[in-house]
């Protein structure tokens, strides 16, 4: 499935703000104020908060040998992957 969060909707404005404060806002393995929307009701994954909390959210994506939760992820972000 894809993400909860609606990036137009929810996950950019919501970015925008954390980022404002001195947060981060990232899917994992991508900023998501760097994600360019290819549907008006795309859906992605978000972690937000403090930089020490995302970043160390971020370590286990990357450090994660599971070769389908990038793809799935990186899908998502292209679009590929159509909400249910």
């Amino acid at each position: 499935k894809d993400g909860k969060l609606r990036l137009l909707y929810e996950g950019a404005p919501m970015s925008f703000i954390i980022e404002q404060a001195g947060g981060k806002a990232t899917t994992g393995f991508v900023r998501v104020m760097d994600i360019t929307p290819v549907r008006v009701h795309q859906r992605i994954p978000v972690v937000m908060g403090s930089p020490e909390d995302v970043d160390e959210c971020q370590k286990y994506y990357l450090e994660s040998h599971d070769v389908s939760l990038k793809e799935t992820c990186m899908a998502r972000l292209e679009g590929s992957v159509k909400a249910a």
